[in-house]
């Protein structure tokens, strides 16, 4: 009886991992040292590289909407504007990059 509950056992966890495993498949992107290290340098502790970029992705898309929604509602700021704004603003101090945290 013990082997065939251990066997059973046996079964069913190599059944769950199997499953698992087909849902969250997994693949290797390759990424320049320097890229590589860009994302550690945004991740904040023990956050995965796939978090990160889903992170930044969904901000990209949320920034892309803000500034689709801000065209059609003529409040659409030049790039330039933005641009200028950042640099008066890092100039004075602010605006210091630093790791995210949670």
């Amino acid at each position: 009886m013990k082997w065939a509950v251990t066997g059973l056992i046996k079964f069913l966890y190599g059944s769950i991992a199997t499953i698992y495993l087909r849902k969250m498949s997994i693949t290797t992107i390759q990424l320049r040292t320097e890229t590589r290290d860009l994302l550690k340098s945004v991740a904040a502790k023990g956050e995965s590289y796939d978090e990160v970029i889903r992170e930044l992705i969904a901000g990209y898309q949320a920034y892309l909407e803000e500034q689709l929604r801000k065209l059609e509602e003529d409040e659409f700021i030049p790039a330039e504007e933005v641009f200028r704004a950042i640099e008066a603003a890092l100039s004075q101090g602010r605006g210091k990059s630093s790791k995210r945290t949670r």
